[in-house]
């Protein structure tokens, strides 16, 4: 979410800068390369200490102005592809189908938006509390979430938490099996656990 609150030029700027530069740059190359071909011929002046004669009229290659060029555009292109790209947001394998907040079936609220406004990646976690939720659809008494969901294709699980558990999804079944196991010995009489 802080993603989508940052500005165009805090997520671009490098993008622009290297746009400018190499937009500056070849025109200048190309400003250089007209001025020079203007000059109908190199001519020579000595220095006036009498030093080595150097030239007036010095003409750019057509190689070096072709090579400024393809150096700014080398800088420019990916540089405005990467400005042009939105970002790319990769789908969840996690899909809430239905989610519901309240008290076996009074008053329930329809959570399926807030969830999945909160799923990162391939997963979703948090604890289940009234903040999550909006306002609390009944007071002073414990309410559950029933959720609705799939992962990666695979067929459609429905689980359900009470308020002010926490849930992780998609639900790894060798922990939930694990939990069951510790639930039964915890259960079972005169158990050393």
């Amino acid at each position: 979410m802080a993603k989508d609150k940052e500005s165009y030029w805090s997520r671009h700027h490098t993008g622009v800068i290297q746009c400018v530069l190499a937009l500056y740059c070849s025109v200048l190359g190309t400003l250089e390369y007209i001025n020079t071909r203007s000059a109908a011929h190199a001519s020579f002046t000595l220095q006036p200490s009498g030093g080595v004669p150097m030239t007036h009229g010095y003409s750019m290659p057509l190689y070096l102005w072709l090579g400024i060029i393809a150096l700014c555009l080398s800088v420019a292109v990916p540089a405005v592809l990467r400005l042009r790209k939105s970002p790319k947001t990769e789908e969840s394998k996690l899909v809430i189908h239905s989610a519901v907040y309240g008290v076996d079936g009074k008053k329930d609220v329809d959570v399926k938006e807030a969830l999945s406004s909160k799923i990162r990646g391939d997963a979703l976690v948090l604890w289940i509390e009234n903040g999550e939720f909006g306002d609390d659809p009944v007071d002073g008494i414990e309410k559950r979430l029933m959720v609705r969901y799939s992962f990666a294709g695979h067929r459609v699980v429905q689980i359900e938490r009470q308020e002010h558990d926490f849930m992780v999804l998609p639900e790894d079944s060798r922990l939930k099996s694990s939990v069951q196991v510790v639930q039964l010995v915890q259960e079972v009489p005169n158990s050393p656990w």
